[in-house]
């Protein structure tokens, strides 16, 4: 039967896994710790996911709201710096400028300093292990009779 509660905590579970809890969490809250899937419909649960993703929806767009605004905010406050003789504002480097300027350095790195001691380098021998001559043809200087 369908509206066993396993079958609904399944429903739940087969989620993306921070959405579910989400949502585990939301009837939690409603229902003193504790997630009632005996007295739950799936119309219930489905109205939740939806207003649950809405919510999730519209804090997504939020913050790239406001990283964009940041962005505008700190060009205007730039401008009005130098039109009164400051420095304009400079945000700190982000990560990628480091690593690039990392990458730039290590171009010019001098590999020779690290050449390894005598006793690290190979042997010139050269290795005779699978140089063998199998298929050569061998000389019988037996007679077949």
């Amino acid at each position: 039967d369908a509206n066993q509660p396993y079958w609904k905590e399944t429903f739940i579970t087969g989620l993306p896994t921070l959405f579910a809890e989400k949502i585990k969490s939301k009837y939690r809250e409603t229902n003193k710790g504790i997630v009632p899937y005996e007295t739950l419909t799936y119309g219930d649960i489905i109205s939740t996911i939806t207003k649950i993703g809405l919510e999730i929806c519209n804090d997504i767009k939020m913050s790239k709201q406001i990283k964009r605004d940041s962005k505008i905010y700190k060009k205007e406050l730039g401008d009005f710096c130098t039109q009164f003789g400051y420095e304009p504002f400079k945000p700190p480097p982000s990560k990628t400028e480091n690593l690039q300027k990392h990458k730039k350095d290590r171009r010019y790195y001098d590999k020779r300093q690290f050449e390894k001691p005598e006793y690290y380098k190979k042997s010139s021998k050269r290795r005779t292990r699978f140089k063998t001559n199998k298929f050569q043809k061998t000389n019988n200087d037996y007679q077949k009779t």
